[in-house]
């Protein structure tokens, strides 16, 4: 199981922002990915009450119906006859400061993968 600490990325208010990860797998239908969420910033990172993870996206389905900000792209590209790499892309639109927070997407096959980044939100310039 392969599991880092979280890869920390800023991106800029209303702009659109697009988070990849990649797996190996071998080459089934069961490749199952899922993307989440946490609203976890700086500022509470260390509360001791973690909120929970909220699931965003179960391969290209999405588990968040109200959202419509969030899209995801899918390319699986064959290596040899028995693995294949596996690509996901979760693209947030118009991003805002309640988009702060980890994102996780996590494989489940055989071999269970995971893979996190924190985003910050910042403006570009002061409004007075």
């Amino acid at each position: 199981e392969l599991r880092s600490s979280p890869k920390r990325v800023t991106t800029e208010y209303g702009s659109d922002l697009s988070l990849s990860c990649t797996f190996q797998n071998r080459d089934t239908d069961e490749n199952i990915i899922q993307w989440l969420y946490q609203n976890i910033t700086d500022n509470n990172i260390h509360r001791k009450n973690r909120t929970h993870w909220r699931p965003l996206f179960l391969n290209a389905q999405s588990l968040t119906l109200t959202e419509t900000r969030y899209s995801i792209q899918q390319k699986i590209q064959q290596i040899n006859q028995t693995f294949v790499t596996y690509s996901t892309i979760l693209t947030l639109s118009n991003v805002t400061d309640f988009d702060e927070g980890l994102y996780m997407c996590k494989s489940f096959t055989s071999e269970r993968m995971e893979m996190t980044y924190q985003v910050r939100v910042i403006r570009k310039f002061f409004e007075k």
